[in-house]
């Protein structure tokens, strides 16, 4: 199960703060929780520099005193991660890059029912892999342009990967797995996940 994080913006900050692409903290909100698993999350930070008023963010770990987020805890890595993600419904779309795309739970999108598209490249390590996609709604998948057949093994390499799950209500469930041909299934790993050849890095 996730356990809850506690944060908080330090007074008088102009400063935004999003965690996973969900608006957290702003001027109208110094402080909120929020359900995380254990593993990479990404955390966005929009501020005006010329502000004179000073900026921090702390959290509060489970069973542990508020603190700031020290440095060794954040980092940018050179090579982005993750599939880009386009939620829509009948009134609004939302497009952003996930850097971690499995998770056990996230609050819902949107109220009622929307959809979701998943797109990027997954990387298959030596001895090919089984791939398997868990979710809530009703998927569609395709890689390297090809439908998905159940149980068959991907080739070592770089693939396109693209899922649409259509009827979802509430928060979505994706947890992509794979085995080797002979071994037990596991969790893919965020370093499997690149983005879409057309999202720039940076």
């Amino acid at each position: 199960a996730d356990d809850i994080y506690r944060f908080r913006l330090s007074p008088g900050s102009p400063a935004r703060v999003s965690i996973d692409g969900i608006p957290l903290l702003g001027p109208e909100r110094r402080g909120a929780s929020l359900p995380l698993a254990q593993g990479l999350h990404t955390i966005a930070i929009v501020l005006d520099l010329d502000s004179p008023a000073p900026f921090e963010v702390q959290w509060q770990r489970p069973g542990q005193p508020q603190r700031e987020i020290a440095a060794r805890q954040v980092y940018r890595e050179p090579l982005r991660r993750g599939w880009l993600a386009e939620y829509r419904n009948e009134e609004s779309s939302l497009r952003r890059l996930e850097l971690v795309p499995w998770y056990d739970f996230f609050p819902p999108t949107y109220p009622g029912r929307y959809s979701v598209r998943w797109r990027g490249d997954l990387v298959v390590p030596s001895g090919g892999r089984q791939f398997e996609v868990r979710v809530r709604g009703d998927l569609t998948m395709r890689i390297d342009g090809e439908p998905w057949e159940r149980g068959a093994t991907l080739a070592e390499g770089r693939h396109e990967i693209e899922l649409l799950v259509e009827n979802l209500t509430g928060g979505q469930i994706l947890e992509p797995t794979w085995k080797e041909p002979q071994g037990a299934r596991q969790r893919v790993p965020p370093e499997a996940f690149l983005p879409p050849a057309a999202v720039p890095a940076g």
